[in-house]
Formats: C-alpha cells, structure tokens, sequence
C-alpha cells in the first residue's frame, strides 16, 4: 500500500496471521505490526479448525483490506490509519460479511 506519506507492505500466512511492514525498499523493510484475522476458533483439544486464508485484496478506494476465508467469510479491515503519517500503522477489523446458513 502506497500513500504520499508512507508505504506499507502486507503479508498474510495461510493460517491468518498477517504482518505490516514499512518502506517501498524491499532491502530495507522493517516490521510494524502483526495482527491474527478472526478466523474459525480453535477446537475443543486445542487444536485449529480446518479453515484458511483463501485470498485477500487491497480497496484503494473504500480504504480497506478484504480477506477471503474458506469457512466463506469475508473480513474487511480499514487501511486509513496506514495512509496517515500522524497515525499508528495498524489495521481495525471493520466488519465481516458471513453465509446465511
């Protein structure tokens, strides 16, 4: 993500973990943040669900991140503090758009 004051790099693992890490310079990119998605919650052994990240696209224009889920969810997590150079460089998990069963 690219701003005129900043620029963020997003990875996200399979399993839902998604890291912030700053600068444009890959040789040169520090962490910011890591945050886990709301996934499906662990089972009763302690074990985790069979569920995973599917994909996940970047929404310039509604300022927002969209994750897919295979439990077929969808997480959307607002990206507007990332474009602030006054704000902390994190992500609010916004709301989720969930199958009617």
């Amino acid at each position: 993500m690219e701003a005129a004051t900043t620029s963020c790099l997003v990875l996200a693992s399979r399993r839902g973990k998604v890291s912030l890490m700053s600068g444009g310079n890959l040789e040169a990119v520090q962490p910011i943040a890591d945050y886990n998605l709301p996934m499906a919650e662990e089972g009763s052994r302690g074990s985790k669900s069979n569920v995973w990240l599917s994909d996940a696209a970047l929404m310039l224009d509604a300022s927002a991140v969209v994750y897919s889920v295979s439990d077929r969810t969808l997480h959307f997590f607002d990206t507007s503090c990332s474009r602030r150079s006054d704000a902390a460089q994190e992500h609010r998990h916004i709301w989720k758009v969930v199958k009617e069963k």
